[in-house]
This record gives structure tokens, C-alpha cells and sequence, in this order.
């Protein structure tokens, strides 16, 4: 008898070679025309809500006012529908100044004036320029939309880069924002392919027209404009800037709204009405201002909830830039071809030395044990419990059952209880053995390594005691040494019936079927 550990394998490397050479090249022709990106995407999601809950970090400087369904319900008496009037901002920034905010950051857009209430806004904007730590929300949109400025007519300090000064830019801007240009902010945030948002730009280019278009205004310079989060992070706090034009967001919680968050009627009344209990609360805080109403539809999805307020995404890009810890991806290719090579390895292992577990199983079933031993046992529990979750399923699949899509818990339970009872329970020592003989003869006339059972045994035997997992099935099945001994014996019967076994050539997988099926 050879040593099992030499055995000449039935199976040599080169299809598994074959096959990771096609599956690198067709995996590097996926990555080039796109067709791994929802895979990539699904990976980077689970690992951002894997730190969100594990490892997410709130700035503690952060706090939100949400404009909230309870706002726009109980402010409706006294200033109407949404919008409301411009002096209500006003009032409440004027109302919280001596609580010693370090930043105001408005992500809500106020842009055409207010012909109805001419008062109120006049009121906004004599408020506003009497607070440098104000921001305003700004959003470039597709050309011929939105208010259409010249270049020349945009104030210095506004862009981060001047263009051509007869290039239009299309943008809704913000009421009065040629007296506060460096306090103006883009708040687009564009989702990926999937329309997950992913990422917050913190510059946004308006490329200069091409030469053949309008010959007169193609300077090759185009317009560069500083998102929000650039202007709070860089200008006002002095933190340093990535270069690249986008931030991939590390998101700081598994909750929707992760920051700490105040009503923006609860902040309207102490502005209103201040008490010295609230000053911390305030004090040194970057207070944004934005929205988490359905009705407002300021809602984006994202890895960690389908309808997260756009706030928080602008509140998570200022807190990455303050902790300097956005997310730095790498390109995906070189992590492709590791697990290429690392499939195609398992692939091998797989086909030289589990490939006969498959095959024990299927002697199991083909000389039903399991129902001998059901028979054996007069296990009428465990029939009474499978019978019981068809009963249960079938009623609960009538009409007027309710409209629950799921099965009920006593459902599971008692699909459950049946199977752990044959599981645990295991079979008889004969019928394990008897597996093994019959498994051995159909792996080697299936064109499968006979002797890979013997490689198996051997690690089992080897692994004794290393986890619960490994003593559950030693606890229903013989010990390997037993089954070893066993094993050692049919494949000497079987290299005595079938010398050219070692040797014998691979089959075609659909011939290798059909023999098996004729020698059965």
C-alpha cells in the first residue's frame, strides 16, 4: 500500500492553470469595459457600513437644525407655508449669536427674491452680512437653466479659478451673494452609476468652450468653484485639502442621521426665548441647517440607509475633511487578479482533495441511510415536527392569512427542530463505512482521485479537539482512524480489480457521466 500523501493524482494542474488564465483575462476585459462595477460598488458598501458601525466617529463640533416634518407642522401657523419667509433665518441667527457659534452653514438653497415679502428678505440680507461665519448654498445646473451670469459679471473671490469672462455660467445662486463671494458654497452631490451617493466633490469645473464652438471665447481655462465642505473645512477652520476633486465619504454611523440634531422650531424658540441651559449646546458648534422633511425631497440614497437627509452627507464631508479621514480608495485590478489566483488555486485543492465528499454524500443517498435510521428510531417527532410546518405554512398561505411575506417564527422553528434532530443525532458506524466503500467507487468511476478520502481522514484526524465544529462531527461519525483503516482496504481492492486506475486518463466530463452511469 503507497503512502496516500504521494498518490499520483488522477487530476494534474493544467486545467486549473487553463482555467485562471481565461478567468484573469476575462475578469481584466470586465474591469476595462465596466462590467465588475456593481461588484465593486456592493464590496465598498458593505465595508463603509462595516466602519460606520464599528469604527464611526462623530466631530464632535457638529450639530445639526433640521428643518423636520414637526418644524414645517407647527411653524406653518405662525409663518405659513413652506418656503418660509427670509427674516426667520434671520431671526434665528440673530437670536443665537451670544451663544458663540463658530460656523453657520445653510444647506438650504435661497435664491430668487421674494416678491411678496420684498421686508423680509431686505431684513435677511442687511442679517447676513453681519455674520462672517456664514455660508451659503449655491448649485451649478445644466446649461440654459438656473440664473445665466458672465463670467465678468461674477465678484472676485467667488470661483477658485477665474475662465473666460464671456463664458455664461448657469448656477442658482443665492440672494445677495455678490456682497459675501468667499462664503459661497456648491452643495451638488452627484450619485454613482447605481445612484448610490458615494462621494462629495469639493471643486466643480465648468470646462471652457472648445475652439470650434465659439471660437471668440475659447480661452482653454475653465471655471473652478469650491463646494461647501471646501469653504467651511479650508477657508474658515484652516484645515488642509485634499487634491483630488472628489471625497469619498467615511460615513461616522449606522443611523440615518448619526449627528446630533435639534428641530429647527426647537432652535427658532431659544433663539427667541434664550436660556443660559443651552449654551453648550451651541457654543463653538458648526451648526447645519438643512432638511430631513419627505416633503422637501432632500433625501439621498446611500450605503448606510435609502433616504439619509442630504445634510448629513454635507456633514459627513466637513467632518472627513476635519479628521482627515475620508476614505482613500485604491484601484481594484491588483486586488481582482490576487482573488483570481486564489480561486483558481481553491479550484485545484478542491478537485484533488475534497472532490470526494460529494461522492460520500451521495452513498448516503443512494443506499438510503438516513431513512433507514428515521425507520430505526420510530423518530415520529421528527415527522411530527416537519408535518407541522407544512400545516402551519399552508394556513398561513390562505386567503386572509395576512399579508406578512415572511413564514412565522413556529414555522423555522419546527423545520429546524427536524433537521437538527437527524443532524446531531448521526448515522449508524455501519453506514458510515458502508458510505465510504461505495463513495470510493463512485469517485474513481466518475474519473475522480479515489485516494482523496485518505488525504481527508488524515487532516481530520490531525485537526481532533481544534474546534466545535470539528468534535460535532466526530461525535456522529466514526473516528478517522477507523475510517482510514477502512479506506486503506478498498483502495487496495480497488487497485487490485483496476491497475490502471493510477494512470488512467481523464474524461470528458459528459462521457465521464455515462460511464458512471453504465457501471452503476
Amino acid at each position: 500500500m503507497r503512502d496516500v500523501k504521494s498518490v499520483n493524482y488522477l487530476v494534474s494542474p493544467e486545467p486549473a492553470r487553463a482555467l485562471a488564465i481565461v478567468m484573469l483575462v476575462l475578469a481584466m476585459l470586465s474591469q476595462w469595459l465596466g462590467y465588475l462595477q456593481p461588484l465593486s460598488w456592493y464590496s465598498l458598501d458593505l465595508s463603509t457600513r462595516w466602519h460606520a458601525a464599528n469604527n464611526g466617529r462623530v466631530h464632535p463640533d457638529i450639530l445639526l437644525i433640521d428643518i423636520d416634518d414637526e418644524s414645517l407642522t407647527s411653524m406653518a401657523p405662525h409663518f405659513g407655508s413652506w418656503p418660509w419667509p427670509r427674516s426667520v433665518y434671520a431671526y434665528l441667527l440673530e437670536g443665537l449669536q451670544d451663544y458663540q457659534v463658530k460656523s453657520w452653514v445653510l444647506d438650504v438653497l435661497l435664491t430668487e427674491a421674494d416678491n411678496g415679502r420684498p421686508e423680509d428678505d431686505a431684513y435677511w440680507l442687511e442679517t447676513m452680512s453681519r455674520f462672517p461665519n456664514l455660508y451659503l448654498s449655491a448649485v451649478l445646473v445644466p446649461a440654459g437653466q438656473g440664473q445665466l451670469l458672465q463670467g465678468s459679471a461674477l465678484p472676485a473671490g467667488l470661483a477658485l479659478q477665474r475662465g473666460n469672462p464671456q463664458q455664461t455660467i448657469a448656477a442658482l445662486w443665492p440672494l445677495g451673494f455678490s456682497a459675501l463671494p468667499e462664503r459661497v458654497g456648491m452643495i451638488n452631490a452627484v450619485p454613482d452609476a447605481d445612484g448610490i451617493f458615494r462621494r462629495y466633490p469639493l471643486q466643480h469645473r465648468v470646462p471652457a468652450l472648445p475652439e470650434s464652438n465659439k471660437p471668440e471665447m475659447a480661452s482653454g481655462v475653465e471655471w473652478v468653484f469650491a463646494s461647501m465642505p471646501w469653504r467651511v473645512a479650508g477657508n474658515n477652520l484652516g484645515t488642509a485639502i485634499p487634491t483630488q476633486p472628489d471625497l469619498w465619504l467615511t460615513f461616522q454611523g449606522a443611523e440615518a442621521v448619526p449627528y446630533p440634531s435639534i428641530s429647527f422650531a426647537k432652535a427658532l424658540q431659544l433663539a427667541l426665548e434664550p436660556s443660559a441651559d443651552f449654551a453648550e449646546l451651541f457654543k463653538d458648534k458648526i451648526l447645519i441647517i438643512g432638511s430631513s422633511a419627505v416633503g422637501l425631497a432632500d433625501l439621498k440614497h446611500t450605503a448606510i440607509a435609502p433616504q439619509q437627509p442630504g445634510m448629513v452627507l454635507l456633514a459627513t464631508a466637513i467632518d472627513n475633511l476635519l479628521q482627515q479621514n475620508a476614505l482613500r480608495r485604491q484601484s481594484d485590478s491588483w486586488l481582482l487578479i490576487v482573488l483570481i489566483f486564489q480561486l483558481a488555486g481553491l479550484l485545484f485543492l478542491y478537485k484533488k482533495q475534497t472532490g470526494f465528499g460529494r461522492y460520500d454524500e451521495i452513498a448516503h443517498i443512494t443506499e438510503r441511510h438516513q431513512l433507514r435510521q428515521l425507520e430505526r428510531d420510530n423518530s415520529m417527532n421528527f415527522m411530527s415536527n416537519l408535518a407541522s410546518a407544512v400545516v402551519t405554512y399552508q394556513d398561513h398561505r390562505k386567503p386572509g392569512a395576512g399579508s406578512d411575506r415572511y413564514l412565522n417564527r413556529q414555522i423555522a422553528d419546527n423545520v429546524l427542530n427536524a433537521g437538527q434532530q437527524l443532524f446531531t443525532k448521526g448515522l449508524s458506524r455501519e453506514d458510515e463505512l458502508a458510505a465510504d466503500t461505495l463513495g470510493i467507487r463512485l469517485a474513481a468511476r466518475a474519473g475522480y482521485d479515489p485516494y482523496a478520502l485518505a488525504v481527508v481522514m488524515q487532516k481530520l484526524e490531525s485537526m481532533q479537539g481544534d474546534s466545535n465544529a470539528i468534535s460535532l462531527l466526530l461525535a456522529t461519525h466514526p473516528a478517522p482512524a477507523d475510517r482510514l483503516s477502512n479506506i486503506e482496504q478498498q483502495l487496495q481492492r480497488l487497485e487490485r480489480q483496476h491497475p490502471a486506475s493510477r494512470t488512467a486518463s481523464r474524461l470528458a466530463l459528459t462521457e465521464r457521466y455515462q460511464t458512471a452511469l453504465r457501471r452503476k
